[in-house]
């Protein structure tokens, strides 16, 4: 069996399942860990080349993603999306477990770590001690894990993935080593208000303003004023902004575990902090990892959280942080989530979440009853893999969604069916 067929084989197996089987909260500049069976797959990962004594022996490629163990129990294999691999751009790397020899079969409950080291030996990830517990091996029930991770610097690491048991049976550890390139890349501004967010070098908020405009005349915006941490706001990983019917601007910061910052941070249009709120925690106004937030025609906030940790994937607040309500538990019922990314609102109320890890869109009122929801694994017409970001015309009756792995825009368009 060539190498293609094996990674189409492996595939099918994966995508045989949608249940995520654990969950790791994030800190510093990255995002949830989760164990799923549910990936999506390039058989010639560009920025990795394999580092073990069975692949130096076959001489494989840079392009093969396969690493048998140190102690060749266990082929592991490593997929980062997107390729290329570049700084400031999240990178979600996919790693499953397959039985050594055995390309159709997923090695099930395997304990393990993931550690991420620059060129000179400086660590500068570990997936144990985003958990918690530094050096305690987290727990594949499923036999694959999802790991997002942002470089900040260029240049040549490594990925050690590390097994420490096998079957809830421990063994000596054995680990697969790959390398990596990173290039450089550059943070985008983009987004629907005069106001946009990203995380680049000193997690700044950027403020654009629009020139004059008559009829016939081209419009065109001037950068106005930059928000960051030089300038003595205290961001983090801003990763969502919105704007109210008066102009105030709400910040989401996903690191919500930092101390020094909040969860949201409120501002006026000019830049002047009125508020903030939201600490780490699996209680009302708390979060593991805020990631979107959408506001409604009453002017209620809601707030994502992309950790399936978090007891609560959708939070409601007044502009002033007072909480209303919560909904959403880790799952794939209807209601229930595996990453919510993005969240839009239509001129009804009527909330839209991206359920990115379950492949598909949830619609609810604004209190946070299920209304419907469509979409599914896969790359045909319709299908999603991976749904990010969410938006929607004022009557909901269009809804626009990114759809990452697919590397698409999907429009979607409301069909009533009328009861009898």
């Amino acid at each position: 069996m060539n190498k293609n067929s094996i990674v189409e084989l492996l595939i099918a197996v994966l995508l045989s399942s949608l249940f995520f089987a654990s969950v790791i909260p994030a800190a510093t500049a990255t995002a949830t860990i989760v164990n799923t069976k549910t990936i999506s797959v390039s058989t010639t990962p560009s920025s990795l080349t394999p580092t073990s004594a069975e692949d130096n022996n076959n001489n494989t490629s840079c392009g093969n993603s396969k690493v048998r163990t140190s102690g060749g129990t266990l082929d592991v294999f490593l997929l980062p999306r997107p390729e290329p691999i570049v700084t400031h751009n999240q990178t979600i790397f996919h790693a499953f477990f397959v039985q050594k020899g055995q390309s159709d079969k997923i090695q099930q409950h395997v304990d393990y770590d993931f550690v991420i080291t620059k060129a000179g030996g400086k660590q500068v990830f570990q997936a144990s001690a985003v958990a918690g517990s530094p050096n305690q091996p987290l727990h594949a029930a499923d036999g694959a894990a999802i790991v997002p991770y942002e470089f900040q610097a260029r240049g040549d690491y490594s990925v050690n993935v590390t097994v420490y048991g096998i079957l809830f049976n421990p063994i000596k550890p054995e680990s697969a080593l790959f390398r990596i390139k990173v290039m450089s890349g550059q943070g985008a501004i983009n987004g629907t208000s005069t106001v946009a967010a990203d995380n680049i070098k000193n997690s700044t908020v950027r403020q654009l303003s629009k020139g004059t405009n008559t009829v016939g005349q081209h419009q065109h915006y001037s950068f106005a004023k930059e928000w960051n941490n030089i300038s003595g706001y205290q961001f983090k990983d801003p990763t969502g902004v919105a704007t109210d019917a008066a102009g105030d601007v709400y910040v989401v910061d996903a690191n919500a575990s930092n101390v020094t910052t909040s969860a949201i941070q409120k501002f006026t249009t000019d830049g002047k902090f009125i508020t903030k709120w939201g600490s780490p925690g699996n209680n009302d106004s708390q979060f593991r990892f805020p990631t979107s937030v959408a506001i409604d025609p009453s002017g209620k906030l809601y707030i994502t959280d992309f950790s399936i940790f978090s007891k609560s994937a959708i939070q409601k607040f007044t502009t002033d942080g007072k909480f209303i309500t919560k909904w959403g538990s880790a799952g794939v019922g209807d209601g229930q989530f595996n990453y919510t990314r993005g969240i839009a609102v239509d001129s009804l109320g009527n909330v839209y979440v991206a359920d990115s890890g379950n492949h598909r869109i949830q619609k609810f009122d604004s209190n946070g009853n299920f209304i419907t929801k469509w979409g599914s694994a896969g790359v045909g017409t319709g299908q999603l893999k991976f749904a990010d970001s969410i938006a929607t015309d004022p009557t909901g009756k269009s809804v626009y969604v990114t759809d990452s792995d697919n590397r698409s825009v999907k429009v979607f368009t409301l069909t009533t069916n009328r009861t009898k």
